[in-house]
């Protein structure tokens, strides 16, 4: 699903909203995903990595070295790639990769929607426990960011 519009996990996100146990979370998390899902991406497809994520970003000397596993890359909608901004990185830097992206704010706020899917979808299965603390802070980074 790389590379596709957010919305094809709308069906999945809405149970997880549905479950999510903070209303005034859910509500924010709400307007940000309905947000996402009315923008829409109007350039010509583009290559994406599909999987941008800590483990596949490689350093040297505190640089990025190299970008590793190909297994998702596609063309597409290229917001996926984004949700690393909110995943891995922190305000500062966050703000950087998505300036120098040259990407508009609405791509901006599909990658949003991708990492808000996933964490929702983490945080609120049946059993995370412990395990969704990470999960947690990323819709709680989100919220906070377009709050």
């Amino acid at each position: 699903m790389r590379g596709a519009h957010p919305e094809v996990y709308d069906g999945a996100t809405r149970r997880a909203l549905a479950r999510l146990a903070n209303p005034a979370l859910a509500t924010a998390s709400e307007a940000i995903w309905e947000a996402a899902l009315a923008t829409r991406w109007s350039r010509e497809p583009a290559w994406l990595h599909g999987d941008v994520a800590a483990g596949n970003l490689l350093q040297t000397e505190g640089l990025l070295s190299a970008v590793i596993d190909f297994g998702c890359c596609s063309v597409g909608d290229p917001a996926c790639d984004l949700a690393f901004a909110w995943t891995d990185l922190s305000g500062g830097a966050r703000k950087t990769l998505l300036a120098g992206t040259g990407l508009d704010a609405d791509t901006a706020l599909r990658g949003a929607a991708w990492a808000l899917w996933k964490a929702l979808f983490t945080w609120t299965r049946p059993g995370s426990g412990a395990a969704a603390e990470g999960p947690a802070r990323v819709v709680r980074v989100i919220v906070d960011h377009y709050a």
